[in-house]
C-alpha cells in the first residue's frame, strides 16, 4: 500500500515532523507497538476463534515484525520462527504439544510451472474432512513460511485422495496416501514419493550471555568535520594543523583519571608520532577548578618533557560535543565518561573511543587515521570494493545544533551540505 503524497506544504511538514518524532522514540528505546503483547488465536473449525495468547506462551512483549511457520524437526507439528525489532531479534518456538494427532506433509516441484510451484493448491480429502492450502512466496509481513504444506488431520487415520492444482491449471489426483508422513510430488508424475524422516533434532542448548562492555572504538565511515567555532573554543592557539586526541573527563570520573595517567606516562611516544592530547574538563564552576588541581597533582607529574594542554569546556561547548556524539552514535541519551575523539590534521573526527583508550591502540590509530587518513575500505567491516563513502545527514545535525543553541555550528553544517550538493568539494 502506498501512502498519499502530501498536497500542501503544511501537510508535508506535519508528515516530516511525525517521522522525526518516530525517530526520537526509536532512539530512546521506545516500543513501536506501545508494549502490546503478541496475540494468538486458535481456530475451532466452526468459524469461531479463541484467544490462546497466554496459554500458548506466544504473548511476548517484543515488538514483533515477522512470523514464519515450518515443521523444523519433521515431527508433523508446525514450529514457529519469530523476528522482532527489539531483542531478542529472533526466537524459535519448538512445538512440543503431545496431542497424538495425525498429519500429512506435501512438498511440490514444478516442471511446466515455476520449480517451487508457487501458486499451486493442494486439497486433502478424508471423508467429511477437507483441507486446502496453497504454496505461497510470502506469508504475512516480511516473511516466507516453509513451502512444505503440513496438514493437521486430528484423529483421521486415512486420506482418500490428495488433489494438486498446478499454477498452469492442470489437476492431478494422487489417491490415498499414508498419514504421518511427508510426500514429494513432481508435476506431471501423477504419483507421490515418500521422503525419509529427518534425524531427531539436537536438544536446544542455552548460550552464555556475552559480558557487556561499555568500552568501544568507533571508526567513522565518513569522517565528520569539527565546526570552526567549536574548534576555537576547544583548541588552544598553536594547535591547528596537528592531529589530536580530545579527552572529555571530569574530576569525579575515576576511569578518566586512570586513562589520562596512562596517556601521561607515554606522552613522549604520543608526541613523537605527532599526536597532541587535549584533556577537556566538563566539570562546571568550582568543580572545574577542582579538576584542574587534580590534574596538576596526579597527572602532570607523570608526563615527559612534552606535556598535555588542558581546556575547560563551558556548558555550550559540552552541549555541542554531546550533539556531535549523538549524531555519530545515533543515540540521544548522554554518553558515559570517559569519551575521546581522535581528530586528524584537517580537523576531521576520525575515531570515537567510548571508555578508556589503550595507548597501543591509540598509537596505531594515530598512524592510520590521524596522521595519514585511511581510505574508505578500512572503515568497513565487510570485504569488497567501495567507490564512495557513506553520506552524512548534515541537515539533521544542523537541526540538532540549533536545538542545542549552537547557531554557528548549525550554519556551518548547512553550508557544508550546500557545498557537497553542488559538487565543489567536501568542506
Amino acid at each position: 500500500m502506498a501512502s498519499r503524497s502530501p498536497a500542501e506544504k503544511a501537510e508535508e511538514e506535519a508528515y516530516e515532523n511525525s517521522w522525526a518524532a518516530l525517530s526520537r522514540l526509536m532512539d530512546s528505546g521506545a516500543s513501536w507497538s506501545g508494549g502490546e503483547r503478541h496475540c494468538a488465536f486458535l481456530n475451532l473449525g466452526d468459524s469461531a476463534y479463541v484467544d490462546v495468547s497466554n496459554v500458548s506462551g506466544l504473548d511476548f512483549i517484543d515488538d514483533g515484525r515477522a512470523l514464519a511457520a515450518t515443521d523444523w524437526d519433521g515431527d508433523g507439528a508446525v514450529d514457529l520462527w519469530l523476528a522482532h525489532r527489539t531483542g531478542p531479534r529472533l526466537r524459535f518456538l519448538h512445538n512440543q504439544a503431545a496431542s497424538g494427532a495425525h498429519y500429512l506433509a506435501i512438498s511440490l516441484e514444478g516442471v511446466e510451472c515455476n520449480r517451487d510451484a508457487i501458486g499451486a493448491r493442494v486439497e486433502i480429502v478424508a471423508g467429511d474432512l477437507r483441507r486446502a492450502r496453497e504454496v505461497r512466496a510470502g506469508e504475512g509481513y516480511l516473511a516466507q513460511s516453509s513451502s512444505v504444506l503440513t496438514f493437521g488431520l486430528g484423529t483421521t487415520e486415512e486420506v482418500e485422495d490428495v488433489i494438486v492444482s498446478w499454477p498452469g491449471g492442470e489437476t492431478e489426483h494422487l489417491g490415498a496416501l499414508a498419514v504421518d508422513r511427508r510426500w514429494s510430488v513432481v508435476q506431471g508424475s501423477g504419483a507421490a514419493t515418500e521422503v525419509a524422516h529427518r534425524a531427531p533434532m539436537a536438544p536446544p542448548q542455552g548460550l552464555p550471555w556475552p559480558e557487556r562492555d561499555s568500552a568501544a572504538r568507533v571508526v567513522l565511515r565518513t569522517p565528520l568535520p569539527v565546526a570552526p567555532g567549536l574548534r576555537g573554543e576547544l583548541y588552544p592557539e598553536g594547535v591547528e594543523g596537528r592531529a589530536r586526541l580530545v579527552c572529555l573527563w571530569a574530576s569525579w570520573c575515576a576511569p578518566c583519571v586512570e586513562e589520562l595517567s596512562a596517556l601521561a606516562r607515554r606522552s613522549d611516544e604520543l608526541a613523537y608520532v605527532g599526536l597532541d592530547v587535549l584533556p577537556v574538563v566538563i566539570d562546571p564552576g568550582e568543580d572545574g577548578a577542582a579538576a584542574r588541581a587534580l590534574f596538576e597533582e596526579r597527572i602532570a607529574p607523570l608526563m615527559a618533557e612534552v606535556g598535555f594542554g588542558l581546556a575547560h569546556a563551558e556548558p555550550g561547548v559540552v552541549d555541542a560535543l554531546g550533539t556531535l556524539l549523538g549524531h555519530i552514535l545515533l543515540q540521544r541519551e548522554e554518553t558515559a565518561l570517559p569519551v575521546s575523539l581522535l581528530i586528524d590534521r584537517d580537523d576531521l573526527i576520525q575515531v570515537v573511543y567510548l571508555g578508556p583508550v589503550g595507548v597501543d591502540q591509540l598509537l596505531e590509530d594515530a598512524h592510520a587515521y590521524g596522521i595519514d587518513a585511511a581510505g574508505v575500505r578500512p572503515r568497513f567491516s565487510y570485504p569488497g570494493r567501495w567507490f564512495y563513502g557513506m553520506p552524512r545527514n548534515l541537515e539533521a545535525l544542523a537541526g540538532a545544533m540549533e536545538t542545542a543553541g549552537r547557531g554557528g555550528e548549525a550554519a556551518y553544517y548547512r553550508a557544508l551540505l550546500r557545498v557537497q550538493r553542488s559538487g565543489r568539494g567536501r568542506r
